[in-house]
């Protein structure tokens, strides 16, 4: 199947180009972005063109493209598409400022005295509950309907006028398409379909329908109540709570003496 690469509309002898801005627009944000190679084993100076250029993992060297970053030594360098540029210098840092974390032990040094706990206030017993526990069932209402209902006959009624519509004596012909040598679309526009005299029918406007009547005159409905069902309910006395609201323990005694220490991380 060939690739179409142009494209050419009916009428128009001129083609033109397909383009896809979504790409285009893709590549242009990632060029904006910088790229972090690694360290160099190549002595860089601010200015220096080395290129391509060593870096410590890589088994080839690696040719850099400007936004690039390589650290030599303790110093950083970017790639303007010429030359490294320098940027940064991290000969001033200790060791820990290469650390993601660090970490020591130490042991709390000091005494604790046992508390003593002393309750007050007063407490108070809530009312005794009970609860209803079990089953009760209710007989199912029965309802008796007797008598007859009579439904009379429904009437329709239909209400038409007369309809023109169009006659087709000839379907046209599609747009055909084609792929040239040059690998472009060319678009040829087809015929429209060709109308004779209307066609002229009578059709339905309207149509009424009269609602049926039922006669309920000799219909009876009778209800039964139901009957509710205790033989399976039972009472149970629940044991009264206390309310321990306003009973209070205080403690005292509580103390810890420590010792004064001094951590280093190093």
């Amino acid at each position: 199947m060939p690739d179409i690469k142009k494209i050419q509309l009916p009428g128009m002898s001129t083609a033109y180009d397909i383009v896809d801005q979504g790409a285009r627009d893709l590549i242009s944000e990632l060029q904006q972005y910088t790229d972090y190679l690694g360290v160099t084993t190549d002595a860089l100076t601010d200015g220096s063109t080395t290129n391509p250029i060593n870096i410590i993992g890589e088994t080839d060297p690696v040719t850099a493209v400007t936004g690039n970053i390589v650290n030599y030594g303790s110093k950083e360098f970017i790639f303007n598409g010429t030359a490294w540029a320098e940027f940064g210098d991290l000969s001033g840092l200790g060791t820990l400022a290469f650390q993601n974390s660090a970490s020591g032990s130490y042991t709390p040094a000091g005494t604790m005295t046992d508390p003593t706990v002393a309750i007050g206030g007063t407490s108070t017993a809530a009312a005794q509950v009970a609860s209803v526990g079990g089953t009760a069932s209710a007989a199912a209402q029965t309802a008796t309907v007797g008598g007859t209902a009579q439904a009379a006959a429904q009437t329709i009624s239909l209400t038409s006028s007369p309809v023109s519509i169009p006659n087709v004596t000839s379907v046209g012909s599609m747009p055909t398409y084609t792929v040239d040598a040059n690998d472009t679309l060319v678009i040829t526009a087809g015929a429209a379909p060709t109308l004779g005299t209307d066609i002229s029918v009578n059709d339905v406007t309207a149509a009424t329908a009269q609602a049926s009547a039922v006669d309920l005159t000799s219909v009876t409905v009778t209800n039964a109540a139901s009957a509710v069902d205790l033989t399976s309910v039972t009472v149970t006395n629940q044991a009264s709570a206390v309310d321990l609201t306003n009973v209070t323990a205080t403690a005292s005694g509580t103390a810890f003496a420590g010792t004064a220490a001094t951590i280093t991380v190093s």
